[in-house]
């Protein structure tokens, strides 16, 4: 593969939630955060329409890779923890950061580039399609998907050569 292939093969490859990048046993806190959660709003009487709860300004307690705990405002740490004891590292997300649940694409073809008739798609060789898949795969992690469905790649067992590649 091409330099800008290998590098980004080598940027992906062996990223897993099963390799912890923190160990278990550090906490860390998120502090002064806007936080969505994307959970229904149990408050809301409107008909029975489902809407989302609003964001609001909490923390987030994570242990290792973890979330523990996320407290709106004013709720204090869980046990005996603070603010000075209870972290490796304390995060002031101050002034305009905010946290949201990892982004789910429902519907993508990370193996396809620059396809406009389906005839296109068999022009693509099975490497191309791989590193396609790959690059267009760390687009969607950069922009803050942490999983998606691919619904066809242009070749067979492409979408799975891609995902363990990532994996």
């Amino acid at each position: 593969p091409t330099s800008k292939a290998a590098s980004l093969l080598q940027t992906f490859h062996g990223k897993s939630k099963l390799k912890p990048r923190v160990p278990e046993n550090q906490r860390t806190l998120l502090r002064n955060c806007m936080i969505w959660t994307g959970e229904e709003n149990t408050l809301n009487d409107n008909n029975n329409v489902a809407t989302a709860r609003p964001a609001f300004r909490g923390a987030i307690l994570l242990r290792g890779n973890i979330i523990e705990a996320v407290l709106p405002d004013g709720h204090p740490l869980p046990g005996n923890l603070t603010d000075q004891t209870c972290c490796h590292a304390v995060i002031d997300c101050e002034p305009n950061h905010s946290i949201i649940p990892g982004l789910v694409k429902g519907h993508s073809h990370t193996g396809f580039q620059d396809i406009v008739d389906t005839r296109d798609a068999g022009d693509t060789p099975p490497e191309e399609g791989v590193l396609t898949g790959v690059w267009n795969a760390g687009k969607l992690l950069a922009a803050g998907f942490t999983s998606a469905f691919s619904a066809a790649g242009v070749r067979v067992r492409q979408d799975p050569v891609t995902r363990d590649w990532i994996n």
